[in-house]
């Protein structure tokens, strides 16, 4: 049979069950403290991020790649328009900037690559469609900034004809010049008669340690064949 405890004992022992308690909440708190802050780091982190994106997208979106209103130059008189059937009304045809494709070939595309953003952004390379030396069109030899067409070699002249531009800046509300040369390609054909159309060329801009490929809006152009460009024997 157990004795009851004096008062002194149960005093005591109330007052190590308390003590206990309290170790085992510092405990606790000091355990949830570390949780806390990694969760509020990785939270700032997460809104830095976001920030840094959203900054970074927001300042290249006002980049534009803009045709010439006369794009194409050519030595001899390849330069023409071409009706485009698939969007052809019953009483209007949609006409696009062309070149006749003749032997010989000396022409060059002027576009423009306008910076309407609200900071400066980096050009760092053109890429022309299907104008590299193993597609059926004539080969984009050259670019050139300043509109000067001699200065920069294709990196890559496969089916597309891409130019790096090393990082060039442009500052909010201008713009640069560019000049592509195009040559005949003797590995090329386009049957006398036929059209191929190609995208403008396209841009790739950076800003805050972030690139982006801004596409042309609705700018195509138009390679006719001819006699001289005729895949047949």
């Amino acid at each position: 049979m157990a004795l009851p405890l004096r008062r002194s004992e149960r005093w005591c022992l109330s007052t190590i069950s308390d003590v206990t308690t309290d170790i085992e909440g510092a405990d606790a708190r000091s355990t949830n403290l570390p949780v806390k802050l990694v969760l509020a780091l990785i939270g700032l982190v997460v809104l830095g991020f976001g920030a840094w994106f959203g900054a970074a997208h927001w300042a290249m979106s006002g980049t534009k790649v803009v045709l010439d209103a006369q794009p194409f130059e050519c030595a001899g008189d390849e330069v023409t328009r071409y009706a485009d059937d698939a969007f052809a009304t019953e009483d209007q045809a949609m006409w696009r900037h062309a070149i006749e494709l003749r032997e010989g070939l000396d022409c060059s595309i002027r576009f423009h690559v306008v910076n309407e953003g609200w900071r400066s952004v980096n050009v760092e390379s053109i890429v022309l469609p299907f104008l590299g030396a193993e597609s059926a069109l004539p080969t984009a030899t050259s670019l050139g900034p300043h509109g000067d067409p001699a200065v920069l070699p294709p990196i890559d002249a496969r089916v597309d004809a891409a130019f790096t531009i090393s990082g060039s800046p442009l500052e909010s509300d201008d713009r640069e010049t560019f000049v592509a040369r195009l040559a005949s390609n003797a590995d090329g054909c386009v049957s006398e008669g036929g059209a191929i159309i190609v995208p403008a060329p396209a841009v790739v801009v950076s800003a805050w340690g972030m690139s982006r490929t801004i596409q042309p809006v609705a700018s195509e152009l138009a390679f006719l064949g001819t006699v001289d460009s005729s895949c047949d024997e």
